[in-house]
C-alpha cells in the first residue's frame, strides 16, 4: 500500500513495482527545509540561530550560561526553567501542506503534568503540541482544533538520558502523519482526514508554556515544507550519529515501493505539458539515478518519457536492469530494447530515428521464453525472441540515465514506471496518450 496517490487508473497501474516521477530537484530550497535549529548558540545574548532561512528565536536566558553538551555539538539545555520563543514566524501554518517535523530528544523526568518540547498555540486557541510525558519515555503530538484536542493514535517510545531521533511526516494529498523513530515507521500511520487544522496566532516554542515545560532536551529541530521520505530521514539519522547538514536530498522518490533512488549530479528541467511539470535533466556526463527498484526478471515493463539534447558520440543509456537495458544506439540514432540472455543480447530497434529536442514515450517489455516487445509513442515497433535472462538470478538495482564506460544520457527523462508484469499494446497506448 503506498502512501503516495499515483497518476493512473486501478487497471494501468495493476502490477506497478516502481514509479519515479523524477520532479525532485523542483523545490526551492532543493531540500524543502524552511526553519532549522542548531542549538549551537553560545553568547552572551539570547539570540538562537534559525540557520537555514534567518527566522531567529529569543530564549528567554542567555545562551552561554545554558548551554550544553547535544547530540551533535552543543546544544540548549532548558531544564524546565526556560525556553525559546520565534515570533516571527507561524509554524502553525506548516500543516497547510505536506510537511515533516525532525528533531533529536533526549527524554528526562518531569514535574509538569503535559511537558512539551514544541508547541504552537494551546487548548481552545488552535495550532499543536509535542510532548514527552512525565516520565521522558514517551513522544506524542497533538492538535489543538479551538474546542479541544486531537491526539494521534500512538505515542513513540523512547528511553531517557538517551538521544532518540524523532519525525513526524505529514502527507497532504493522503492527509495522513507517519511516525518515525530513529529513522524507522513507528506504529500505524494515523489518518487524520477528519482533524481540524486551524494555524494559530501564537508564537512558536521551543520548550514549554504556562508552567508544562519539559526536562527533555532537544537538539537539531528541523522543518520541512515537504513529506519526507524514509530514504530522506534516514540521512538525517546518519546511521545513528546525526549530522547537521541539510542539503542532503538528491534522492528520486519511488512512489511505488519506497526505494526511493540516489541522484547524482541532477538538475530541474521543464517535463512534458502532462501530469507532471518538471523532469531531470542529465548532463550527458555524469548524471544518473540508483535505485534498489527492479522489477520481475521472468516478465516485466518499463515505461518512460525523454528528450534528447544533442547528438550523442557513444551509446547513450536511459535505463538498464543490471545489464538488459533500454538505449539509443549511437550508430543508428534509434531506441534500442536490449534483453540479454543465455544465448546473446536480443535487441529490437524503433523504427524511427529518435527526434532531438522533442519529448518522446517508449515502453519496453519481456517475458522468458517468449519476447521482448518495443513500443514508441504508443506504437508497436518491433520484438524479439528471448528464452532466459544470463544469471537465472534476481536482478540487483535500476539505474536510470547511465550503464556503464561513457555511456551517459544527455536530455531529460521522467515518469519512469515499471512492472511486474507484461503490458499490452494498449496499455503502452494509453500511457502515452495520457502522458502518464
Amino acid at each position: 500500500m503506498t502512501l503516495y496517490e499515483i497518476p493512473g487508473d486501478a487497471e494501468i497501474n495493476r502490477g506497478l513495482i516502481g514509479y519515479f516521477k523524477l520532479d525532485d530537484m523542483k523545490a526551492i530550497p532543493r531540500d524543502g527545509i524552511v526553519a532549522h535549529y542548531k542549538l549551537n548558540d553560545n553568547a552572551a545574548d539570547t539570540v538562537v540561530i534559525d540557520s537555514k532561512t534567518g527566522v531567529n528565536g529569543v530564549c528567554s536566558a542567555n545562551t552561554d550560561t545554558i548551554s550544553g553538551a547535544g547530540k551533535i555539538n552543543e546544544t540548549l539545555v532548558m531544564a524546565e526553567t526556560e525556553n525559546i520563543e520565534v515570533s516571527n514566524i507561524n509554524v502553525a501554518d506548516i500543516f497547510s501542506g505536506s510537511c515533516t517535523i525532525a528533531f533529536w530528544v533526549n527524554g528526562a523526568i518531569s514535574t509538569a503534568t503535559f511537558p512539551k518540547v514544541l508547541n504552537c498555540g494551546k487548548y481552545g486557541n488552535n495550532g499543536w503540541t509535542i510532548e514527552t510525558g512525565q516520565s521522558g519515555e514517551k513522544v506524542n503530538m497533538n492538535f489543538a482544533n479551538g474546542t479541544g484536542w486531537e491526539f494521534l493514535s500512538e505515542v513513540i517510545v523512547i528511553a531517557t538520558d538517551t538521544w532518540t531521533h524523532i519525525a513526524f511526516s505529514y502527507d497532504k494529498t493522503s492527509q495522513t502523519i507517519t511516525r518515525y523513530k530513529n529513522g524507522i515507521v513507528d506504529g500505524t500511520v494515523d489518518d487524520i482526514s477528519s482533524y481540524t487544522f486551524s494555524p494559530s496566532s501564537e508564537s512558536f516554542i521551543i520548550g514549554g508554556v504556562e508552567g508544562q515545560n519539559s526536562n527533555s532536551n532537544l537538539d537539531d529541530i528541523r522543518f520541512y515544507k515537504k513529506s519526507l521520505s524514509i530514504t530522506e530521514i534516514l540521512k538525517i539519522v546518519n546511521s545513528g550519529t546525526g549530522t547537521e547538514i541539510t542539503d542532503l536530498f538528491d534522492v528520486a522518490i519511488d512512489y511505488a515501493n519506497f526505494k526511493d533512488g540516489v541522484i547524482t549530479d541532477g538538475a530541474n528541467a521543464a517535463g512534458i505539458n502532462g501530469l507532471n511539470t518538471n523532469a531531470l535533466d542529465f548532463n550527458g556526463s555524469t548524471s544518473k539515478v540508483v535505485s534498489s527498484s527492479v522489477p520481475n526478471v521472468t516478465e516485466g515493463s518499463v515505461s518512460l518519457w525523454f528528450k534528447k539534447d544533442s547528438s550523442v558520440a557513444t551509446d547513450s543509456n536511459l535505463i538498464n536492469f543490471d545489464t538488459s537495458h533500454l538505449e539509443i544506439d549511437f550508430s543508428n540514432s534509434k531506441v534500442r530494447g536490449i534483453f540479454e540472455d543465455t544465448v546473446t543480447l536480443k535487441t529490437t530497434d524503433s523504427i524511427d530515428d529518435v527526434k532531438q529536442g522533442v519529448w518522446q514515450h517508449v515502453v519496453f517489455t519481456w517475458k522468458e521464453n517468449d519476447f521482448a516487445k518495443l513500443y514508441v509513442d504508443g506504437i508497436f515497433n518491433g520484438q524479439s525472441v528471448i528464452t532466459t535472462y544470463y544469471n537465472n538470478g534476481p536482478l540487483i538495482k535500476t539505474t536510470i540515465g547511465w550503464l556503464s564506460s561513457a555511456d551517459f544520457f544527455e536530455g531529460q527523462i521522467q515518469n519512469v514506471r515499471t512492472y511486474d508484469r507484461v503490458l499490452t499494446a494498449g496499455e503502452a497506448s494509453k500511457l502515452h496518450r495520457l502522458k502518464l
